[in-house]
């Protein structure tokens, strides 16, 4: 009786073990669906064990060198992972329960690594040769699943799904990657449009366990924004429409997204409320509430945080050096295109301004400051140009809840801010903000 008992405790969990040779301490994480994600306890020695109280779904073991390990777990699994990172590529070897669905994943994941290597080109063709593409695409994954013996009835079924939703998803981003990767702008097809219309987006279950589907459930509602403008009645009646709870959670991400000190009090007071309505992730909670209560600090007539950044031109370089003269503060980065297309705007207003009371200030959020280094020497920009060091707690983009780039600021001659979201250099409105507080 007891091992009876034993044994079906055990078959509610599954036991994740193994070994990584050449084990560098790099965290490896668990990730699936949409709860979990865990650090593993890995030993000294690089082996480690852990059980898992989790649905049957699929699994992947991830670090940020290179490993990537999918895995499709059931209750009553014990895995063993055998991993090698001194070899290129990553060598993993499967023992246990289970191991031809596993082998089957490391065979599909070897496959689409390699159909990936296409991507750019195929985003590229015309509709046509697109539509002959995908089709290939799609018939690669049902050979590859259709010559894969032996594997369980529900585990394909499973597959089949999981290929449908990837042949979707690749139809439903070729616009934007057509536009992307060939400058130039495509309709999607109207018999793409179908199939996605015809989707159903409120599938609690397909939600847990295909990324792919939670891609088109994001892309679809996130199609329903007007950036410019969000109708937030109208997404939040969106959301409260749906069944499945795990769906009504991640949209409801969107409402964190929207809190800005640009918008009114009543519309972030809104959003909070809607945040604390529909998000299930405590920590996001929490982030939200004080990403709230900083817009206090951030409204017009409040002393603007301090600042001291690294100099384009040598040393440093604090907001204090500024008082006495209006401060308009870019916040950009090289990789950011539309940062960049208002870079010979700002320039313009610049010499527009030149020898009034004003500073023109840019403040890159590169990561890799060599390459913020490197543009300041190919494009010798003008102004004062500093660089914010986005490792450190207080930086410049924490302080001022900078959630998107380009960011534009304009503080008045005392070090007060005018506006934490100033119009643009290419609006014409700047220029009307700035006469008026000279």
């Amino acid at each position: 009786m007891l091992s009876f008992v034993a044994c079906k405790k055990q078959s509610e969990h599954i036991i994740l073990s193994g070994k990584i040779a050449n084990y560098d301490g790099s965290p490896i994480q668990i990730t699936g669906g949409t709860n979990l994600q865990q650090s593993l306890k890995v030993n000294q020695d690089g082996s480690f064990s852990d059980t898992l109280n989790v649905q049957p779904n699929y699994y992947t073991l991830f670090n940020t060198t290179g490993l990537y390990v999918p895995l499709y777990l059931q209750k009553g699994d014990h895995v063993i992972v055998n991993i090698d990172l001194g070899k290129q590529p990553v060598s993993v070897e499967f023992q246990g329960k289970d191991t031809l669905i596993t082998g089957y994943l490391q065979r599909k994941t070897a496959l689409t690594r390699e159909l990936q290597q296409g991507f750019m080109e195929l985003f590229q063709k015309d509709t046509e040769n697109f539509k002959k593409d995908v089709e290939e695409i799609d018939r690669r994954y049902k050979e590859f699943l259709n010559n894969s013996k032996g594997l369980p009835k529900d585990f394909v079924a499973l597959e089949e799904k999981a290929n449908k939703y990837l042949n979707l998803q690749l139809k439903s981003i070729y616009p934007k990657a057509h536009s992307r990767f060939s400058d130039s702008q495509i309709e999607l097809p109207k018999e793409f449009a179908d199939e996605l219309a015809a989707l159903d987006y409120d599938n609690s279950t397909d939600f847990e366990s295909f990324p792919e589907y939670r891609q088109l459930v994001s892309e679809n509602f996130y199609s329903k924004i007007n950036r410019e403008n969000p109708d937030w009645d109208m997404l939040v009646n969106h959301i409260r429409g749906l069944k499945s709870e795990n769906i009504k959670g991640l949209l409801a991400h969107t409402f964190i997204e929207g809190l800005s000190v640009s918008n009114d009090s009543k519309t972030n007071e809104q959003l909070l409320s809607w945040i604390k309505e529909f998000v299930k992730d405590e920590n996001a909670i929490k982030r939200a509430q004080m990403r709230y209560e900083s817009f206090e600090k951030l409204k017009p007539g409040n002393p603007s945080p301090a600042f001291e950044l690294d100099n384009f031109a040598g040393g440093k370089t604090s907001l204090e050096s500024f008082k006495g003269k209006l401060v308009y503060i870019d916040v950009w980065a090289t990789w950011c295109v539309p940062c960049l297309k208002e870079i010979p705007k700002l320039q313009e207003l610049e010499n527009e301004y030149h020898g009034k009371d004003i500073v023109f200030v840019s403040i890159s959020i590169d990561q890799d400051k060599q390459k913020w280094t490197n543009y300041q020497t190919a494009n010798k920009l003008t102004g004062v140009q500093l660089h914010s060091d986005m490792s450190v707690t207080d930086n410049f983009a924490n302080l001022y809840d900078i959630q998107s780039i380009p960011r534009f600021i304009l503080i008045d001659k005392e070090g007060n801010i005018i506006d934490a979201n100033a119009p643009r250099p290419s609006a014409s409105s700047i220029k009307e903000l700035i006469n008026k507080h000279l």
